[in-house]
């Protein structure tokens, strides 16, 4: 990933599970290019493997 549009944001329940909290505005460039410096690629392990994200957002499937 080089430069994400938006960030999806997430935190742990009270069953430590990963839960959907929300996501950014589109970022402008120099935040894009610095949290692309910070990501690395989740792999199948990651809880949102799979994951359709919700409305019109232009990830949509996670995988």
């Amino acid at each position: 990933m080089t430069a994400p549009t938006t960030a999806l944001l997430g935190r742990l329940d009270a069953s430590r599970r990963l839960q959907y909290a929300g996501r950014t505005t589109v970022l402008n460039l120099a935040v894009r290019q610095a949290l692309a410096a910070e990501l690395q690629p989740g792999g199948s392990a990651h809880p949102w493997t799979g994951w359709t994200c919700p409305g019109d957002h232009p990830v949509g499937r996670l995988d």
